[in-house]
């Protein structure tokens, strides 16, 4: 299963793997997060899910806010454009080690594809 993958635009979606169809906090359906490629965004979100203590639970760039947060038996992370939740990702505990990983293998390439050019 991806839980994450490079879009078209160079975002990074991120797809629920346990939790999708199901609602998350305050009744909203888990479905799919478009991670911006801008700024730290995701470097921003993998210091969230490894629960760096200094991380903050929201981050705002490119006109988008996300804001992550636990419950006990998952992580979920919402974007918000505007005064509206645009979509809710959530994934359990056990998933967020793969998670992680495919996160950072972006993360990775793309640092690559930056040296080589």
């Amino acid at each position: 299963m991806n839980y994450a993958k490079r879009s078209e635009q160079g975002d990074i979606r991120l797809t629920p793997g346990e939790l999708v169809g199901k609602n998350g906090s305050g009744g909203l359906q888990i479905t799919f997060v478009n991670l911006s490629r801008m700024g730290c965004t995701f470097l921003w979100f993998t210091r969230f899910l490894e629960g760096q203590e200094d991380t903050p639970d929201t981050h705002e760039i490119d006109g988008k806010k996300y804001q992550a947060f636990r419950e006990s038996d998952a992580v979920f992370l919402k974007e918000i454009r505007g005064d509206r939740i645009a979509s809710t990702v959530g994934f359990s505990l056990r998933e967020i080690p793969v998670v992680l990983e495919e996160i950072r293998q972006i993360m990775t390439e793309e640092f690559a594809k930056g040296e080589q050019l």
